[in-house]
Order: structure tokens, then sequence, then C-alpha cells
């Protein structure tokens, strides 16, 4: 709705963007609720979301989009939600799959560092020394992997 409201007082050549922001964004703010049934809003929301880049990755395709013989701006309309709407809901799947992936991974290397730590404290006193020595460089291998881990902090 804000972007249909946008939209059409942007195109129109009476009202155009040469005009002050306060003004131009009065109208577009007016237009919306009189399109809209939902729960009034204030003009800082709508804004606010304009400013975020939904509106503006909306009209990036509506710029794109080529109107077909036959078809009206309800129907560039129509069809630009479609790919708007995929399209973000494809890159809001990429991000939550990235975050659970990073989530993952950090989850992975703190199991593995307790493993580690669980390792250096592995008593060798006791064990015969070829399995001594196997531990031993075992433990110094994990030692310097945090000693250069801790380098790079």
């Amino acid at each position: 709705m804000l972007a249909e409201a946008w939209i059409e007082h942007l195109q129109d050549a009476n009202i155009g963007k040469d005009q002050q922001d306060e003004i131009y964004w009065n109208k577009i703010f007016e237009d919306f609720h009189d399109r809209t049934t939902g729960p009034a809003r204030t003009k800082n929301t709508l804004t606010g979301k304009w400013t975020r880049g939904d509106c503006q990755r909306f009209n990036a395709y509506y710029k794109q989009a080529n109107r077909k013989s036959g078809e009206n701006e309800a129907d560039l309309i129509e069809i630009v939600k479609t790919v708007y709407l995929e399209r973000v809901d494809y890159r809001r799947k990429c991000n939550a799959a990235e975050r659970a992936y990073e989530a993952q991974r950090e989850k992975d290397l703190a199991i593995k560092k307790c493993e580690d730590m669980k390792f250096l404290m592995i008593d060798t006193s006791n064990l015969p020394p070829h399995k001594r020595a196997f531990i031993e460089r075992q433990q110094a291998e994990i030692m310097k992997k945090y000693e250069d881990a801790g380098a790079d902090d």
C-alpha cells in the first residue's frame, strides 16, 4: 500500500517530487490511510519503513518490470508484489540459514574446545612411556593451538 501510494504521487505530474519533503510525505501518508483498513499508523512508521529499504527494494523491482500489452497499472503492481515477496522471502531464508550455520559452527567450536580442555586434564604420570609420550605430544599441540589463537585476539 505504501509503495503504491508512493509510486502514484511520484508519477503524478501535478504533484511529483518537486515539492517539500514534508508535504510530499503527508500526501503519501493520507493516501496510504485512505487505502488501508488496518490500524492507523504514524507518518514516522511509514517513512521508517521506506528508509529501511523495503519500499525502495519494491520500487527497484517496479522500475525493472516491463508492462506487457493488455496489462494495466494494477496488473503490473500485482506482478511486482509477487516478485518482491519471492525475492525478499528468499533473502530472509538465506539470512536465516547463514545465522543457523554460524550458530552451529560456534557450538561445534565450543564443544571441540571443551573436549580439548578435557584432554589436557589427562594425567600421564602412571602411563607407560610410549603412551605418555603420545598424549603429551597431543597436549602440547592443543596448548599451541590455543596460544596461537590467543595471539590473534
